[in-house]
């Protein structure tokens, strides 16, 4: 074989080799690989979600709308078949305007383009305050491997329904959780309906900011004619770092408070912020009753408790 040859020939299979490397490249880049898929965006745009009249809720300029008090169902499939589980869940980013269902989808090989579906809720906050465009954080994420995820945002317009109440606030007891971030905690405490105060206390830990770890803070609060929370006193932290916006809310049966809870750093510029969500516990129910119904066997009977109790 000639020199001129050779090279030829040299070049050829050079020629080959990057031709195959690029049809693999590419073919990786349209699959769904865990470890390409943040790198090539396509877990963004993995999920099509399509509200009650059929419109895209992920176009650009597209809204659901909701009045006040009533709910949105829309569904959800993956554009395309993935090579490995995704998960698709929902956090609203205004809790006091609308709520997500606290459901996570999840989609395969077998199931990528059979719709699940999920629910939105306008609040009825008794006040009249306008309508409110509140975004949607769509999270989709490879399910082996969670840290590997991206997000967008749906938008839903909250209707405002022109109702105004007095507030109802809970006279029971109440607990509930603080999340966000990497921030956790829970939250307990009581109101009383006669003096319009009570009293609320978290336990908190927040790892983004210097000694906020396992802290309980007790704050002492008053519940306006507008429904809002204001702090009357605090213990466990200084007035200057703390911040609690919360309001009482009534959904159906369900009763409470709903807010947010944001610890400062100021001379650090540092805060955090998770979302706190505390349920009246309900009462005992009332009128409990036995009667022999034959051997061996008895009817209970009872009236429901007030405080949202179902079940």
């Amino acid at each position: 074989m000639s020199k001129h040859s050779g090279l030829a020939a040299s070049l050829s299979r050079r020629a080959r080799e990057s031709a195959r490397r690029r049809r693999d490249r590419d073919l990786k880049i349209e699959s769904l690989e865990p470890r390409l898929a943040l790198a090539t965006d396509l877990l963004s745009t993995l999920v099509s979600i399509r509200d009650e009249s059929g419109q895209k809720l992920l176009a650009p300029g597209a809204t659901a709308e909701i009045a006040e008090g009533e709910q949105h169902t829309a569904s959800v499939r993956l554009t395309r078949r993935p090579d490995s589980a995704i998960t698709v869940s929902f956090k609203s980013l205004a809790l006091l305007e609308v709520a997500a269902a606290p459901t996570t989808l999840r989609f395969t090989k077998a199931n990528w383009n059979q719709p699940q579906t999920v629910s939105f809720g306008s609040f009825q906050d008794n006040v009249r305050d306008g309508d409110h465009r509140v975004p949607v954080k769509v999270i989709t994420a490879v399910a082996r491997n969670p840290q590997r995820q991206a997000a967008r945002k749906v938008w839903i317009d909250s209707l405002d329904s022109g109702v105004v109440a007095a507030a109802t606030p809970a006279t029971a007891t109440y607990w509930g959780s603080i999340v966000g971030g990497k921030s956790t905690g829970s939250v307990v405490g009581s109101y009383d309906s006669v003096t319009n105060r009570g009293t609320a206390t978290f336990t908190v830990t927040m790892p983004t900011l210097k000694n906020v770890r396992n802290r309980v803070i007790t704050a002492h609060y008053s519940v306006g004619a507008d429904n809002r929370v204001q702090i009357e006193s605090l213990a466990g932290i200084t007035a200057s770092r703390f911040r609690w916006d919360a309001t009482y809310r009534e959904l159906g049966n369900d009763r409470g408070l709903f807010g947010t809870v944001t610890v400062l750093q100021p001379q650090a510029g540092m805060w955090a912020t998770a979302t706190m969500t505390a349920a009246a516990v309900p009462e005992a129910v009332q009128n409990l009753a036995v009667a022999p119904t034959g051997v061996g066997s008895l009817l209970l009977s009872w009236n429901p408790p007030a405080g949202g109790a179902t079940g």
